[in-house]
């Protein structure tokens, strides 16, 4: 099914259709699979106001939750890509209340954040991880969660917070197998913004903690190479 940029009147009359249909036949199958299908095409065409009133009406009306939860976190997600990040939070505040308790919420959620990080969205984003770190049962997914929370406490400079964050993600999550990769990717960031001492803090603490990590290599030749350019350019 392909949407082309005028068509939106007879998209509108195929929804009044559809949804004729659906009262004269309870239970056909199929026409909330089509307004997904249309939301996608005009999501494609940046479309994103259509997409979302089609993702919303999907959200509302279906009976399946599954497709339901799904279409609000797109309705969510049109709003991010549309630029409107105040529409985007309310959308996902409707979508924590509507499905509170459902067992695939913070994935969703998570899924939204990623859209947020992509489009350097980060205060919002950074407010979706910790809910999902905070809030989800899988434990891999709130471990990733939160430390992408932290990338974006860095990204906006909030370096305090992404300190006591990093506490607490060794504390909460000391035998995650991939805590010195992530770490490593930590210290990283704080290199890239010139927090030198914070993220030697890291690097060494990896090579503490982590001592056959092929982290703690890298971590402590950055170091080194630190210190040999430091040598160079203030001696020579």
């Amino acid at each position: 099914m392909y949407v082309v940029k005028s068509d939106w009147a007879i998209t509108v009359r195929l929804i009044r259709r559809l949804r004729h249909l659906q009262m004269i036949i309870p239970g056909m199958r199929g026409y909330v699979q089509k307004f997904c299908e249309l939301a996608e095409e005009y999501w494609k065409l940046k479309k994103y106001d259509k997409a979302k009133a089609l993702y919303q009406y999907v959200s509302q009306n279906s009976s399946d939750s599954n497709v339901a939860i799904k279409a609000q976190k797109m309705a969510a997600i049109m709003e991010i890509w549309s630029g409107d990040i105040t529409a985007a939070d309310e959308a996902v505040e409707k979508l924590k209340d509507d499905f509170a308790g459902h067992p695939q919420l913070c994935q969703h959620i998570h899924e939204i954040a990623m859209k947020c990080w992509f489009t350097k969205n980060f205060d919002l984003g950074k407010d979706l991880y910790y809910y999902v770190s905070q809030n989800s049962t899988d434990k891999e997914i709130a471990f990733c969660s939160l430390n992408r929370a932290l990338k974006c406490e860095l990204r906006l400079g909030n370096y305090t917070a992404a300190e006591a964050g990093i506490d607490e993600l060794i504390a909460d999550f000391s035998e995650n197998p991939k805590l010195d990769d992530v770490l490593y990717s930590l210290g990283n960031d704080y290199w890239r913004v010139e927090k030198y001492e914070e993220a030697r803090g890291l690097f060494n603490y990896i090579a503490e903690q982590f001592p056959e990590s092929s982290f703690a290599f890298r971590g402590q030749s950055r170091i080194i190479r630190a210190y040999w350019q430091y040598y160079y350019t203030t001696v020579f």
